[in-house]
């Protein structure tokens, strides 16, 4: 029987599909990589008790179809170990499942229900903003800076994002907040780079705001931005004791700090971690106070997941 090879796609670099997709040119560019047959996969896949076709495979590389149901999914996971791929390489670029029948839209991505709860609210926010661009920006570096004042408060928040579109014709990005007072007004947003502000919806009882930014300009597929945003919060609210982002996509490059008032810092501060809202949040090491009030943490190849700081006040 002979044995089912792909056809290399012209200009296809392995790093750069594993990094931003799609997911199609990514399985196919890593299984020509390592000088796998279809069948060879299969048999593999077999071995592990999963079954898939190697025509399923070969329609999954050439984009005719692509994993949604469990199993197929279970498959893709199986397959990160087979072709000897960090966990989740394959799995974050798998597409959302496509809408079947009329009027049906797909559900919300995997991403927001790891990441925000309650969903449906983040959701309703982000229909009520327009359909999102994010899925189209592949988030390389952030860089947050957090600032705390005496009484413990957050005062300001500065986001600094260097992007890369993944599709044609970008313009624009979403920025997420979630308060755990609700109650507390809602910040000033800026833009300080990159872009403007466009469209803000928060929902008052979740806490959950959502910020659109329009670009300076189109991106067309591949090019880079660097958008700054800042958050500015008024007097009052609840003494803090942490901040977390939450990536939707591993990131390259991140950087975290937090300037508290040096007369009344922290006792300590931690690295933290979780891979879902659902999830106690786990210290990862303790991070250092300066004598300025600086801490900061530096995560290199971030998987998603949440990720941030907590500390001590006595």
């Amino acid at each position: 029987m002979a044995r089912t090879r792909l056809s290399p796609a012209p200009d296809e670099d392995l790093a750069r599909v594993l990094d931003s997709g799609p997911f199609a040119a990514a399985l196919r560019a890593t299984i020509l990589d390592r000088r796998l047959t279809l069948h060879e996969l299969q048999q593999r896949l077999s071995d592990a008790g999963i079954r898939v076709s190697a025509t399923t495979l070969s329609y999954w590389a050439r984009n005719r179809t692509q994993p949604e149901r469990a199993d197929s999914l279970r498959a893709v996971t199986a397959l990160e170990d087979i072709l000897a791929l960090p966990g989740g390489t394959l799995t974050r670029l798998v597409p959302q499942p496509r809408p079947r029948g009329p009027g049906c839209r797909a559900p919300a991505t995997a991403a927001y229900r790891q990441l925000w709860e309650p969903v449906e609210t983040l959701r309703h926010l982000v229909a009520e903003v327009g359909a999102p661009d994010h899925d189209r920006l592949h988030l390389l570096s952030g860089h947050d800076r957090l600032t705390v004042d005496g009484s413990g408060v957050r005062r300001r928040m500065t986001f600094r994002s260097v992007l890369r579109a993944q599709a044609k014709l970008v313009d624009r990005l979403l920025v997420f907040l979630h308060e755990d007072d609700p109650h507390r007004p809602p910040p000033r947003i800026d833009v300080l780079r990159g872009g403007r502000l466009g469209r803000v919806r928060r929902d008052g009882e979740s806490g959950i705001l959502v910020a659109e930014v329009r670009l300076d300009r189109l991106l067309a597929r591949g090019e880079t931005a660097v958008v700054e945003n800042r958050f500015e919060f008024g007097e009052g609210g609840p003494r803090e004791n942490q901040w977390e982002r939450r990536f939707g996509q591993p990131m390259k490059h991140y950087l975290i700090e937090a300037d508290f008032d040096p007369a009344a810092p922290p006792v300590r501060c931690y690295r933290t971690t979780r891979d879902s809202i659902r999830l106690p949040v786990r210290d990862v090491a303790e991070v250092g106070i300066d004598s300025a009030g600086h801490a900061h943490a530096l995560l290199l190849d971030a998987p998603s997941g949440i990720h941030g700081l907590r500390w001590e006040w006595d």
